[in-house]
């Protein structure tokens, strides 16, 4: 039975150790993807407040525009 305790203590530590690195690139792969998502979040979000405005702007134009050429072709 002396000898069982060292048998197994290379495997176990092998194990433990594989398991730890495993844990740690599985967080920084959660971490990363977490990452990306916020910052396409705040891509689109800064896209979209554009767009919002470039609308906002077009509209107010199209409903203060008059054609200059109305009434004077004819």
């Amino acid at each position: 039975m002396t000898g069982q305790p060292d048998e197994l203590a290379l495997p176990l530590l092998l194990l433990a150790a594989s398991l730890t690195l495993m844990a740690l690139l599985a967080h920084a792969g959660r971490a990363e993807r977490r990452r990306a998502a916020r910052a396409a979040e705040r891509r689109a979000r800064a896209g979209t407040a554009e767009q919002d405005a470039a609308a906002l702007a077009e509209g107010s134009v199209r409903e203060g525009w008059t054609d200059p050429t109305e009434g004077h072709l004819r």
